[in-house]
């Protein structure tokens, strides 16, 4: 019985003295859990679900038990192809257990890249990868903000799913996320400089935080307020998408062929009123600005997680992102993945912005090492496409090269391959090829937009990188002039006749669209001399044979080449309508006089059937009834129209 006491007594003293040492250890226990980020906090506005609630309270330490089968199942079921199944299973681990990245970054991989190519749709398509975009960005990453798995997931489905090409609906990934972005952002990037561009990020990014500030720092935006409430609209993402579906659309160009709203079947989806009392209001012009920015600003930061200021910090590190485009995108995520996990001391520490170390279990080199790589291919798809040509009103999307990135591009390349020796040890030229490529791209683009003085600096430059490698000594590459390497390059592979036909009807569909389309007469004469120069190289080894009409291997005269791709151009119906206007608009009067009548019937009424009233869309051109009397001996004498294209001469 004594003995049964002492071991009592024994255990009763252990256990105050292991309670004792548990209430010292506690806090320090608690400010790791807080260091590391393994508290699982609730994100404002989300609620945990009632069923997870009741697991975890009934389940309590045998919680992870359930998850790790959860987790294999899922896996699993992956592997049998049964994705919608994965995809209910990942979801309930997420919402069990918030703090692991892995389960995240997998349910996200399952919906943008398994569950959406089950499905028929473009619609479906979209709505799948968005969802996948949208698990990361508005919980994933909030929970887990030090996982730079979770970052580089995210810039990769922007990068690579929406960016490439690889999935048959890629295009239509692309047009819905430059809809998207340009709906509640603006066109950021309209005609502007560098510098104009920044300014307008800048002013999105110093906006007030809340609407308070914003009648005390700018008045203006009291009547604006006022007008909205009478028309029944609040300061929020709702009047900003309805304010920019009007922007987008009613332009001044297209105001021309459209009309009056109201009235138009293209119009029919906007608010004319917004227009008329609001946007055409003089008066609340600087207030409009003002609120706006104020609006997007927290758009941004409420719908999408993005921080304006780290936004314009890309953008002066690197150039005028376009937000529409999803490399972009690749590029802010993948940037602030780096910096918010990779604070490196001098002895190699990961420290967090309050100086406390980070977590390694979901923080390797080659996760860090990758996501910096990724930004590098990020702005290197900038360099190649990052010049998006969108109408909003048709959805038609072109993607350009835009060497305003180049600099960008080569400067990661350096810190990029410095950041692999550091951390493997080993040089690495895997960016040789791309890198040597790119510079040269460059160089084509810009002879063929007329900036022959930066295409030389990228000639100039690729030769001093790359002119001694082997290959090129051995092909004398860099022997030729600029101009040369470009004809040579334009005119590579074209001793053909149909691919010299089809790219010269390239260069003058690049002249309509790029610049007709958009009033730059310069790009549209660029391109046509482009064309006539290739034409010129093709025909001059020709010899005609003067009993026949036309040589054999001969194209026909240049004029007549222009006048009917043009001709093509303009009744297909796959350009949409209001493209067309536009063009019409811009199209120079020989052109129009010399194509109108043989145009009227069929484009007319194609026009009528889009809801485009012809008579503003496709007018007749002044100096008609001259233009057909003196053209009346035509049919006895052929004779090559006067189509006011302005080809330059060497």
């Amino acid at each position: 019985m004594h003995y049964n006491r002492l071991v009592q007594l024994a255990g009763l003293l252990v256990t105050a003295v292991c309670l004792t040492g548990t209430s010292l250890l506690l806090p320090r226990i608690n400010a790791e859990r807080k260091t590391l980020e393994l508290e699982a906090q609730d994100i404002p506005g989300q609620s945990v679900p009632p069923r997870v609630a009741m697991l975890t309270a009934t389940l309590g330490s045998f919680r992870g038990l359930l998850v790790d089968y959860l987790w294999f199942r899922a896996n699993e079921l992956k592997e049998d192809g049964k994705f919608y199944e994965a995809n209910t299973l990942s979801q309930l681990i997420t919402d069990l257990q918030p703090r692991f990245p892995q389960v995240w970054a997998f349910h996200a991989w399952n919906m943008a890249y398994n569950i959406s190519v089950a499905t028929f749709t473009p619609e479906e398509r979209w709505e799948w990868v968005n969802k996948g975009v949208n698990l990361l960005r508005d919980r994933g990453i909030p929970f887990n903000p030090r996982s730079v798995r979770l970052y580089r997931e995210l810039s990769w489905i922007f990068f690579h799913k929406i960016g490439q090409y690889s999935d048959d609906m890629h295009w239509h990934y692309k047009r819905e996320l430059a809809f998207d972005m340009q709906e509640f952002l603006g066109d950021l990037d309209r005609g502007g400089t560098t510098e104009e561009v920044l300014g307008r990020v800048k002013a999105i990014a110093d906006a007030p935080d809340t609407l308070d500030e914003l009648k005390t720092q700018s008045p203006s935006v009291l009547p604006v307020l006022a007008k909205l409430k009478e028309l029944g609209y609040e300061p929020d993402e709702t009047f900003l998408r309805a304010m920019g579906r009007i922007i987008m659309v009613f332009r001044s160009q297209d105001a021309r062929i459209i009309g009056d709203l109201r009235s138009s079947a293209l119009g029919q989806n906007l608010d004319a009123n917004l227009l008329h009392k609001v946007l055409q209001d003089p008066t609340l012009n600087e207030g409009l600005t003002r609120l706006s920015a104020f609006l997007r600003k927290q758009t941004l930061i409420r719908r999408y997680h993005m921080k304006p200021d780290k936004m314009l910090q890309c953008m002066n590190d690197f150039g005028p992102l376009d937000w529409r485009h999803p490399a972009a995108h690749g590029v802010y995520w993948g940037r602030l993945g780096s910096e918010l996990a990779d604070e490196i001391t001098g002895d190699g520490t990961r420290l967090d912005a309050d100086g406390h170390p980070l977590p390694t279990a979901n923080q390797t080199d080659v996760d860090l090492v990758n996501t910096f790589r990724q930004a590098t291919h990020s702005l290197q798809d900038l360099a190649r496409t990052g010049r998006i040509v969108f109408d909003p009103f048709t959805r038609e999307l072109q993607m350009m090269p835009d060497p305003r990135f180049i600099p960008a591009y080569e400067k990661n390349v350096e810190m990029s391959e410095k950041a692999y020796k550091e951390q493997f040890g080993v040089e690495t030229d895997s960016y040789k090829g791309g890198h040597e490529n790119l510079l040269l791209m460059a160089v084509a683009y810009l002879y063929l937009y007329g900036d022959i003085k930066q295409a030389q600096f990228y000639y100039d430059r690729a030769r001093q990188l790359f002119g001694k490698e082997f290959y090129n000594v051995q092909s004398r590459r860099y022997e030729q002039t600029m101009e040369d390497f470009v004809l040579g390059s334009l005119r590579e592979d074209m001793s053909m006749m149909h691919q010299s036909v089809q790219f010269i009807d390239a260069m003058i569909y690049r002249a309509i669209l790029e610049g007709l389309a958009r009033g730059r007469f310069e790009t549209f004469n660029r391109f046509l001399t482009i064309a006539h120069r290739v034409y010129e190289q093709y025909e001059k080894d020709k010899v005609a044979n003067p009993t026949a009409p036309q040589n054999r291997m001969s194209l026909l005269p240049f004029n007549k080449t222009v006048m009917n791709s043009y001709l093509a151009f303009m009744r297909n119906e796959r350009f949409d309508g209001l493209t067309r206007a536009r063009v019409w608009l811009n199209t120079p009067l020989p052109m129009q006089q010399a194509t109108y009548d043989e145009l009227e019937p069929i484009v007319a009424a194609q026009f009528k059937a889009m809801g485009l009233d012809p008579q503003r869309a496709f007018s007749e051109p002044p100096g008609m009834a001259e233009y057909r009397k003196a053209r009346a001996p035509a049919d006895k004498a052929p004779a090559k129209p006067d189509t006011g294209v302005q080809v330059e001469r060497n």
